[in-house]
């Protein structure tokens, strides 16, 4: 009787081991990219639905847009009702969406972890006056891969 292995049998167990490893390893590292793409396009829509319903609300409130008094601008001056916020400045600055109000320091509308790539603003001739303003919003997730949103919406003007 013999006892023990073959080295036929313990290299076709150490090939199997290896494979199995190899096949478990390389489901744990698409579900971590899998993760990573989701929580960069979570931020996405977060950051997203944060800084365009400020810029609805604003203006909402706005008595009329300063810029783009016509044609397109990659910044949209607004005012303000409240005279110490007056205008309202809407601009990307170093990849962040800041609002100024008045002579306020700017605060910013998206976070670090998100990037503007490209914000803007279109005064549409129709009537009522519109604007349409057009965002870009970028991420970079730890697998490497890049999610964006390209965000487009025309505002109604109610007060001009």
């Amino acid at each position: 009787m013999r006892h023990g292995f073959t080295l036929i049998e313990t290299v076709i167990y150490t090939a199997l081991l290896v494979s199995g490893m190899a096949v478990l390893t390389t489901i744990l590292l698409s579900g971590l990219n899998t993760r990573s793409l989701i929580t960069g396009e979570q931020q996405l829509v977060s950051n997203q639905q944060l800084a365009e319903l400020t810029i609805v609300e604003r203006l909402g409130q706005a008595g009329a847009v300063i810029t783009p008094a016509s044609a397109t601008s990659t910044q949209l001056v607004i005012n303000s009702p409240t005279p110490s916020d007056d205008p309202v400045t809407f601009q990307v600055t170093d990849g962040v969406m800041t609002m100024t109000l008045g002579l306020q320091a700017p605060v910013a509308l998206t976070s670090d972890a998100v990037r503007v790539s490209a914000f803007t603003v279109t005064r549409l001739t129709a009537t009522p006056p519109s604007v349409r303003i057009a965002v870009t919003y970028e991420t970079d997730t730890a697998s490497g891969a890049t999610p964006r949103i390209d965000s487009a919406f025309t505002y109604t003007l109610r007060h001009e």
